[in-house]
């Protein structure tokens, strides 16, 4: 079984409903079995890889002027982040809470990838958590060192 296969069953018992996504190749557009998600998310062995990224994503881009200030922003907020990082595609404004593992060439047991893949998914739901309001405050027109949360990190 490929590891994409393994991937929708772990989601599977973990309560996800993972729905191929058209546009994420080997990826999952995911949603809680309970009701919906607070945010897309997304999980994804890359093409090419044994690997596995959970990404979680603003809802909203950020608007072209304001990006510069967001990317100023991730310097900070990904060191008080041990779990994932927060990442922005310049082009879109889309930003992403990222967490992965590169499994390089272990082999894994369907109890262990099952442990892992729901770190990633907690983690990357966190790390969106944590700094989505910061984020959206800054592609509001917040000038980063105003915001309080930034420099004391996301509590």
């Amino acid at each position: 079984m490929s590891l994409g296969d393994r991937l929708h069953a772990v989601l599977a018992s973990l309560q996800w409903l993972a729905v191929p996504d058209s546009e994420v190749d080997g990826g999952f557009h995911l949603r809680p079995s309970d009701g919906p998600a607070p945010w897309p998310v997304v999980a994804a062995v890359p093409p090419g890889t044994h690997g596995v990224v959970v990404l979680s994503v603003l809802p909203d881009p950020v608007p072209a002027d304001r990006r510069d200030a967001v990317v100023a922003a991730l310097g900070p907020m990904n060191l008080r982040t041990p779990g994932g990082c927060v990442e922005i595609d310049l082009e879109s404004g889309e930003v992403r809470a990222r967490a992965g593992l590169d499994l390089g060439v272990c082999e894994v047991e369907d109890d262990q990838l099952t442990a892992l893949v729901a770190g990633l998914v907690d983690a990357s739901l966190g790390t969106m958590g944590a700094w989505r309001e910061v984020v959206e405050a800054i592609a509001g027109g917040t000038d980063p060192d105003d915001i309080e949360l930034l420099r004391a990190g996301a509590a």
